[in-house]
């Protein structure tokens, strides 16, 4: 159901992050921010197109910014809240 799947993707979302660290290190990390933080409000702003009973946003440049400092800071929180459940990804052997 689409409820489920709203609700359900952050988890995800928080170990994509981890993993990416876990992997290229602190520079994949910034690399995955900065694509997140740019990538997010364009898809947000297709959704609202195409689903407009969905989301809307007031016009201008402002709500998109506050977009994607949105995606930006749930990024990085989910990234530091993976790195207080599991640890720092150095401790973790890449299977």
């Amino acid at each position: 159901s689409e409820h489920a799947e709203i609700g359900g993707g952050n988890g995800d979302r928080r170990n994509y992050a981890w993993r990416i660290a876990l992997r290229f290190g602190w520079r994949g990390l910034a690399v995955a921010l900065i694509f997140v933080t740019v990538i997010g409000p364009p898809r947000d702003y297709l959704y609202a197109a195409v689903y407009p009973e969905w989301i809307a946003f007031a016009p201008g440049i402002v709500p998109a910014i506050a977009v994607a400092a949105a995606y930006f800071s749930m990024f990085g929180l989910g990234h530091a809240v993976m790195r207080l459940a599991a640890g720092p990804t150095q401790l973790v052997q890449p299977r």
